[in-house]
Parts: structure tokens; C-alpha cells; sequence
């Protein structure tokens, strides 16, 4: 498949997509991001920003039998951070369409 025939897309997320409003504005401990698509065909790679960091790979779903994916740790193997913002980006290539990105979190309670 030629990439001049499908050219990379990329989809960003709004900040905090789908959280509750009560929980926008405390600590959060990201727990897993997952994506999924349509097909076998193509490529999609997951990023995540965390408080307007730069993106930091998370996960890369291959052209091969899997249709979902589901990290808990970057790509390089360090824990997904803690932070109060969360903002996804995929970027598809080969033609793959994404289907889902989900994500989970835990509020972070703190003593004072």
C-alpha cells in the first residue's frame, strides 16, 4: 500500500475527553489508554499529553489480527504519569480508521 495513497491523519482529542466534570480539576493517576480499529489494514499510534506536555508515545496497533490495544505504560516502558490534563492524539496510516480511544483513571486523594 503506498503511503501517497493514504497519507497519515491525525486525530487530537478535547483535554479530559468524557471525564466528569467534578473530577477536571483534581490529581488523576492514569491508569490505561486503549484504541481500537475498523480493520487489520494500517497503522495507528496512540500518544498522550499530559498538563500541555508534549506527546509521549503510548502505543502503536499494528496491520496484523489485533483490533484493539491497551497500555498501561508508555512506549518505553515507564508508567503512564499523573496529571490533572489528559489529551490524546492518534495518527493513522495505510488507511487504518480509528474506532475508539478510551482511557481510565483514578483520582488521587490526598491528606491534608
Amino acid at each position: 500500500v503506498s503511503s501517497v495513497l493514504y497519507p497519515t491523519a491525525t486525530y487530537e482529542s478535547l483535554i479530559n475527553p468524557n471525564m466528569a466534570l467534578d473530577d477536571r480539576t483534581k490529581l488523576k493517576k492514569l491508569k490505561f489508554v486503549s484504541v481500537a480499529k475498523d480493520s487489520t489494514t494500517g497503522q495507528l499510534a496512540v500518544y498522550v499529553s499530559i498538563d500541555g506536555a508534549a506527546y509521549t508515545a503510548v502505543a502503536t496497533l499494528a496491520a496484523s489480527g489485533k483490533l484493539v490495544k491497551k497500555e498501561t505504560k508508555t512506549a518505553t516502558g515507564i508508567a503512564l504519569p499523573d496529571g490533572y490534563e489528559f489529551q490524546f492524539k492518534v495518527e493513522s496510516t495505510a488507511g487504518a480508521e480509528v474506532t475508539e480511544v478510551k482511557y481510565a483513571y483514578e483520582v488521587i486523594e490526598k491528606n491534608i
